[in-house]
């Protein structure tokens, strides 16, 4: 990468890629495991539980709409979670891209 395209020390340089590259291989293995597959299953488990049995039911009464704002958010919380890890790893990905490979020296 020239140094023009990513203007940093060789010391924040390398201390970035690290983190990007540590960050990488961390959440690729987590996305690998029987154990995310398994809590993925259970959240999703856990917002359709949540969209059936309290976002698609009318409202008994206006004062009910609170509880079920609540319930929403909820939901939405952990579907957000669920996909977090794959867009850390689109992010470590694109700096590990950004920064490039071998620094390479100065031309001038």
């Amino acid at each position: 990468m020239r140094k023009e395209e990513v203007d940093l020390t060789d010391d924040v340089w390398q201390e970035q890629r690290k983190a990007a590259a540590v960050q990488r291989e961390a959440i690729s293995l987590l996305l690998r495991s029987e154990g995310w597959d398994i809590l993925c299953a259970v959240a999703k488990k856990q917002v359709d539980w949540i969209q059936q049995q309290v976002m698609l039911v009318p409202l008994k009464s206006i004062d009910a709409v609170g509880e079920q704002e609540f319930n929403k958010g909820h939901a939405m919380g952990i579907a957000a979670f669920i996909k977090l890890p794959a867009h850390m790893l689109d992010e470590a990905e694109a700096t590990l891209a950004r920064l490039g490979g071998e620094r390479e020296e100065d031309s001038e």
